[in-house]
């Protein structure tokens, strides 16, 4: 019994560190966070100056009084001295990094703006062409030529004239017709 709770405690804690251990890859390699990381790495000044510049303070101190000091205490101050200078370069460096990576970035987006405003150039021409030929269909259509409007002109006319005759001829044709009816009824 005492086993399997070891066990289990064991793979408990197994899975934890494998999920806390994905999060941490996650974060660390994901493009967003990366991003992030090198706009506040540019922007922020290294920790390190402001420990040299209070460092400065006491080598300046020294110098004044360099007399009072003993051959180690000059040595341990000489050491963290470079200490202090290897991490403004470490430092120095990692901001570098971080310029290079966010002006890449910006070309790369800078780039890809230009193609898309390229494209859109391209879609507005082929817009505009579009709209031209739709216009030019559209005034076709509704242009008339002078036979069509002469056919369209006579061949009115002659509708109109033959219904006309036809209209008479049917309302003569019903009177005589009703006459007949009325006729045979009074009859």
């Amino acid at each position: 019994m005492f086993e399997w709770r070891v066990r289990y405690i064991l793979n408990l804690f197994f899975t934890l560190s494998l999920v806390l251990g994905g999060r941490v890859v996650y974060l660390t390699l994901n493009s967003e966070n990366v991003d992030r990381a090198d706009l506040i790495t540019v922007t922020r000044t290294p920790l390190s100056f402001q420990k040299l510049n209070s460092h400065i303070d006491e080598l300046e101190a020294m110098s004044k009084n360099i007399d009072t000091y003993t051959l180690g205490e000059i040595k341990d101050i000489t050491k963290k001295t470079t200490y202090l200078l290897s991490q403004v370069s470490i430092e120095l460096k990692a901001q570098h990094e971080s310029w290079s990576d966010i002006q890449n970035l910006f070309e790369g987006d800078a780039e890809k703006f230009k193609k898309l405003r390229m494209n859109l150039d391209k879609a507005q021409q082929l817009n505009n062409q579009e709209l031209l030929r739709i216009k030019n269909v559209m005034d076709q259509a509704n242009h008339r030529t002078i036979t069509e409007e002469l056919s369209g002109t006579t061949l009115s006319f002659i509708f109109g004239v033959s219904s006309s005759i036809a209209a008479t001829f049917l309302i003569s044709l019903f009177k005589r017709r009703k006459r007949k009816v009325h006729n045979d009824k009074n009859q």
